[in-house]
């Protein structure tokens, strides 16, 4: 497997620790693996604490009235073969951040802010309409846990906010993809991959938590789905799975994974 990224989750605001020599702990640490170098990632934007960065920097109007930006043209790197002159602006000592071909289709597009003064830069237009966000990184910040008051509270222990769940598997997956949780708990995972059109599989030794998972999927009137509960075992078929064979609970999620053991 190899190593991808750790995300920080915030998971809660503060922690008193008044009677304690140490600091509070306030974050979850998320690692992210893939199988191989092939792997789906779609980048994901948020428009939350926006408001001042759009009103600080997309100040310009073009002719027909859409709000733009300017952002660089130059290439962070070396580029000898992005080393040309367009329109009598000269490049950037590294070269342009595009091609001939791209730069005349921008500028064909109105894409382009030209210098209105002799060795002034040629710079990019970036329009308000076309920004998805700011690119969500490793730091989640933005992501509150479930409070006492919050609708899609079910009151397990462990639950985790159905936005947490979303915005990873957005991030990893397809429409269609297929989204595994092998110790489902309350079925956060479950319920954000039926809501994204997402296939998913959950399992858990605990019945309460299947009782749980089963309603919640009905009440939000997720597609028809499978259920399939092995009885009493807690004790035998899961230490029996521990013994070099296959138990029943382990035979059940490799079979509606459709996987074969080894």
């Amino acid at each position: 497997d190899l190593f991808l990224n750790e995300i920080v989750w915030r998971r809660r605001l503060g922690q008193s620790n008044s009677d304690r020599k140490i600091m509070g702990i306030v974050t979850d640490s998320i690692f992210v693996f893939t199988k191989s170098d092939k792997y789906i990632f779609n980048p994901q934007f948020t428009m939350e604490g926006s408001e001042a960065y759009i009103k600080e920097r997309y100040v310009r109007k073009n002719e027909n009235g859409r709000i733009y930006k300017c952002g660089d043209l130059g290439n962070p790197a070396y580029r000898p073969n992005l080393i040309y002159e367009y329109k009598g602006c000269k490049p950037p000592p590294n070269g342009w951040a595009v091609s001939w071909e791209t730069m005349k289709r921008m500028d064909k597009e109105g894409r382009l802010e030209f210098p209105k003064k002799v060795g002034g830069r040629l710079m990019r237009r970036q329009f308000l309409d076309e920004w998805k966000g700011k690119p969500i990184q490793s730091l989640w910040d933005d992501i509150p846990p479930i409070n006492s008051q919050a609708k899609e509270r079910i009151g397990f222990d462990t639950q985790k906010p159905e936005k947490l769940l979303s915005r990873i598997i957005s991030f990893f997956t397809n429409d269609e993809s297929i989204v595994a949780d092998f110790f489902a708990g309350s079925g956060t995972t479950g319920a954000a991959s039926e809501k994204l059109n997402r296939k998913w599989i959950m399992s858990d030794l605990g019945k309460p938590a299947f009782m749980i998972m089963r309603k919640r999927l009905i009440d939000q009137d997720s597609k028809p789905f499978l259920y399939h509960s092995i009885g009493d075992y807690q004790k035998e078929q899961f230490e029996q799975s521990f013994k070099g064979s296959i138990g029943d609970l382990a035979q059940v999620v490799v079979n509606l994974y459709g996987a074969l053991p080894f």
